[in-house]
């Protein structure tokens, strides 16, 4: 199924609109990898109407309803050692 950008796959058998996994990213900024995995996880939302190997089609909403159901927000900040430079930008409020 190609996808013209800017365009929505739209479901008219239930009237909805499904993201393509480039624009889940260009509206979440969260990467294209990261989105993948969390579909094939089944952390997020996801169709694949081509079946097992097709491309991902997300509600626009996915991450949303990802965060009200575990009922915790993302975290404020990455854990584990951070580099030398994050912390002279969290020092300057960057």
């Amino acid at each position: 199924m190609n996808v013209m950008p800017g365009h929505h796959v739209k479901d008219a058998a239930e009237g909805l609109v499904y993201l393509t996994v480039r624009q889940l990213h260009a509206r979440t900024s969260v990467a294209i990898g990261t989105l993948q995995r969390w579909a094939k996880t089944g952390l997020i939302p996801a169709y694949q109407p081509a079946g097992k190997n097709g491309k991902y089609l997300f509600p626009p909403d996915a991450l949303e309803r990802q965060i009200v159901a575990s009922g915790e927000p993302a975290p404020a900040k990455p854990s584990g050692r951070q580099p030398k430079w994050r912390a002279v930008a969290d020092e300057k409020g960057i």
